[in-house]
Formats: structure tokens, C-alpha cells, sequence
């Protein structure tokens, strides 16, 4: 993703979500920050077997979602909220 101005300070992150207390991963949230405009955009990716006829792992993704902050720890939890709220983490 491409900054929407050149001067913004732009920052990237990647967290794993894991099953407790096993530590088995079952997703990853994406955020890119563009700093100079407080905005994050979120995705959530989830590999996972969706059909016995095609038995090989996919990613599916919801998002892009933006968030009104710069903040990647605010993000991350906003994002967490959100996709709790809606039923669709495990």
C-alpha cells in the first residue's frame, strides 16, 4: 500500500492470534498506519481447509477496515473488538 501523501510516516505491522493455551495459530491481523493522517487500515487473515472437495489450506481475509487512529496498539484492539463483537473470531 502506497502512503496517500508522500511526507506521511507510514508503519506496517503483522501480530499472529493463537488458540490459548495450546499457542496454535489460526489467524494474523494486518495493519498499515499512515501517521500524518491518524488512519489505520486493518485486515484479518485466516488460513484455513474450507471445503473436503479442495482439501489444501487458503487464506481468507476480512477487511480492509479503517480506523480513525495512528496508535497500533489502540488499532489492534479496536480491530479485536470489532471482529469479537461480529462473531467472527473463534
Amino acid at each position: 500500500m502506497a502512503a496517500e501523501r508522500g511526507n506521511e510516516e507510514f508503519r506496517a505491522y503483522v501480530a499472529e492470534v493463537c488458540d490459548m493455551p495450546e499457542d496454535v495459530p489460526n489467524g494474523r491481523f494486518h495493519f498499515a498506519i499512515y501517521g500524518g493522517v491518524g488512519k489505520t487500515c486493518c485486515m484479518y487473515t485466516d488460513r484455513t481447509v474450507i471445503s473436503d472437495l479442495h482439501p489444501h489450506f487458503v487464506d481468507l481475509a476480512i477487511g480492509p477496515l479503517w480506523l480513525a487512529t495512528d496508535s497500533a496498539d489502540e488499532a489492534a484492539l479496536r480491530f479485536y473488538e470489532i471482529l469479537e463483537d461480529a462473531g467472527r473470531l473463534p
